[in-house]
């Protein structure tokens, strides 16, 4: 067994693991966030908002999920070959076709969404406040699908340390807006999510241009 015991990969995997571990606590922590500042606005709230968090959450699952799951063997031999150039045209292809998808079924959703409402939850006395969750939703939903793309393409590349930053700094932002705007109710907490989702998809494709190349040299 000892023979096999190599305290470098322990290493490695412990430098590669923490930040990991980081960006799953800020994620259930901002989850966490948002869902006690919903139980603040009054009855019916956080039902309304899980409620419309849940249709888009169909349309990520299905569709963002199925890419990156299948895309990211192929960004890690393209970065084991140090194949740079490759490896950013396929992380552009993936990230324009998820942003177009994503902003497709956002306009779709939204054409239809009393439609949609109605069909999932039927006709309740919160329905107005599902669509009004819903809209803000939407508009993350193109984010919200491109910065998870970039997630997977920098893990790919064994940067974990720049999702962990991107997100850290989104939930300070989305925190801050609740906050600073927590005197108009509900319309505070769709800030504070729209705010998360454009911060930590701007953020993350700094880091991606800025590490990705630098991140394939080391490795030549």
């Amino acid at each position: 067994m000892f023979p096999y015991f190599s305290f470098k990969h322990i290493k490695e995997l412990i430098h590669l693991g923490l930040p990991r571990t980081g960006t799953n606590i800020l994620t259930q922590s901002r989850i966490m966030f948002f869902t006690a500042f919903a139980t603040t606005l009054g009855p019916g709230a956080l039902t309304s908002y899980l409620f419309a968090q849940r249709i888009t959450d169909a349309v990520i699952q299905i569709i963002q999920q199925s890419v990156t799951t299948a895309s990211l063997p192929v960004l890690a031999k393209e970065f084991i070959e140090n194949r740079a150039e490759e490896h950013e045209k396929v992380v552009k292809k993936y990230v324009t076709i998820l942003g177009l998808i994503g902003l497709t079924s956002s306009i779709l959703i939204f054409l239809y969404k009393d439609t949609i409402i109605w069909l999932l939850y039927g006709a309740t006395n919160a329905n107005n406040d599902i669509a009004f969750f819903l809209n803000g939703f939407l508009i993350i939903l193109p984010f919200a699908m491109v910065a998870s793309y970039f997630s997977i393409s920098l893990y790919s590349i064994k940067d974990t340390k720049s999702v962990f930053h991107s997100n850290a700094i989104a939930t300070v932002c989305a925190i801050a807006v609740c906050y600073n705007f927590r005197t108009l109710g509900s319309v505070s907490l769709i800030y504070g999510f729209v705010t998360m989702a454009v911060v930590n998809c701007i953020v993350i494709f700094i880091l991606y241009k800025k590490h990705n190349f630098l991140t394939l040299k080391r490795t030549t």
